[in-house]
């Protein structure tokens, strides 16, 4: 009994979820002319004009694992707080599993960088 109980209320849920909202969306009229005030194009000179988001985005990392930290070096990670300072500063180091690694961009350093190991 309690089988189809739970059978009877994942239908009902999945009809609520998925269904019924197509139906609504389907009596909706398509957009006519007189809507045309709601979505009004403005022409402008300048593509950058009304932008109301960051410009300046500075790259970084704000939390970063070493192997002092016992979760990260359950996982391998064996490099030392020294090695993520070198790496953020666009120095070539070697990874946990041997590789080379290195910043992207020329190996600019990070503008931003906060060593929050959980050892520390």
């Amino acid at each position: 009994m309690k089988t189809k109980t739970w059978i009877i209320s994942g239908i009902s849920i999945l009809i609520t979820t998925f269904v019924l909202p197509g139906l609504v969306m389907a009596q909706l009229p398509p957009p006519t002319e007189d809507d045309a005030h709601v979505f009004k194009k403005e022409d402008t000179w300048s593509p950058y004009a009304g932008r109301n988001f960051p410009t300046q985005v500075y790259f970084g990392d704000t939390h970063v694992h070493t192997g002092m930290s016992m979760d990260a070096g359950a996982f391998g990670a064996r490099l030392m707080p020294e090695d993520a300072h070198r790496f953020a500063r666009g120095e070539e180091v070697t990874s946990s599993g041997g590789l080379t690694a290195r910043l992207p961009r020329g190996g600019r350093p990070l503008r931003q960088h906060g060593l929050l190991s959980a050892a520390l």
